[in-house]
């Protein structure tokens, strides 16, 4: 199930994999032999990769494209693609770090660190996901939604960088992102 449009970049994967593969074959052009042979086969090798997986995301994004949108009184067994607005089922969830209500949230710690010479980066040390079912409403009824292991993208909503610990300690940066009551929703599932 797809929580709010998936958004996958038109033939990405079979860019990436061109351009990997056109790597592979410069080393020949340019007249590079003995390890040249070794870094075009690892050039080649992921220009393959990319390519399978420029495949399976436009079979993915095709899968998207050719599933009718319905209404909810319409809506039949199966792979189906709905739009609307979410609306509570219960109480609404109150976010992990805003507080704010909402009806799912997904978040995300990750702490500062060092990726040695080059600089710093940032490593997720915890994550997760709410579950609690919501209703999608549109103008021809209404329809409960079950968020539980499904693929969602949202928009983020709160980001806060501090440091917990004291001033020596390392910066954490929490992120949060919802769907709040009213705000419109596509499910495809």
């Amino acid at each position: 199930m797809t929580i709010v449009s998936v958004k996958v970049p038109r033939m990405l994967g079979l860019a990436i994999g061109t351009a990997a593969l056109a790597a592979a074959a410069a080393p020949s052009l340019l007249g590079v032999r003995g390890s040249g042979m070794i870094l075009r086969a690892i050039f080649a090798a992921l220009g393959v990769i990319a390519l399978i997986a420029g495949f399976l995301l436009l079979r993915y994004k095709r899968m998207i494209e050719n599933t009718p949108s319905s209404k909810v009184r319409s809506v039949a067994m199966g792979l189906a693609e709905l739009k609307g607005v979410a609306r509570p089922h219960d109480a609404p969830l109150a976010a992990p770090f805003s507080g704010l209500p909402c009806l799912f949230y997904r978040f995300t710690v990750e702490q500062e660190e060092s990726t040695g010479r080059a600089g710093r980066g940032w490593r997720v040390i915890e994550q997760g996901v709410s579950d609690a079912p919501f209703f999608l409403e549109d103008d021809t009824g209404r329809i409960l939604v079950d968020p539980a292991g499904a693929r969602t993208e949202l928009n983020r909503d709160y980001r806060q960088v501090a440091r917990d610990g004291g001033l020596f300690s390392r910066r954490k940066r929490y992120t949060e992102y919802r769907l709040d009551p009213g705000e419109p929703v596509h499910v495809l599932g």
